[in-house]
């Protein structure tokens, strides 16, 4: 199952808190790609928020698999989770009616 996460800074967190655990951070977040548990992972300057894809078996497994990683353990940051599914709306463009 593909979970989308994105990443939420709790209220009241500064960003020195957030920096003095990045190095920690990465390090985990690397040995979760490494491990394929993550598959893709990007940062958004707009939120900021850091966005990725996980595979893992289901919705529960994401939330144990993210809140293991140094900043969420910190209660730095929490997640917003969604899981995904393929889009399977295409077979309407084929439909007797859209021709």
């Amino acid at each position: 199952m593909k979970v989308l996460f994105m990443t939420r800074r709790l209220p009241g967190i500064s960003t020195e808190q957030i920096v003095a655990l990045r190095l920690e951070e990465a390090a985990a977040v690397w040995k979760l790609v490494a491990s394929g548990s993550i598959r893709e992972i990007y940062y958004s300057p707009e939120r900021p928020a850091v966005i990725g894809i996980l595979e893992c078996g289901n919705l529960d497994q994401a939330r144990e698999i993210m809140a293991n990683l140094p900043m969420p353990t910190a209660k730095l940051i929490d997640f917003d989770f969604f899981t995904l599914q393929p889009y399977d709306q295409f077979g309407l463009l084929f439909r007797a009616e859209c021709q």
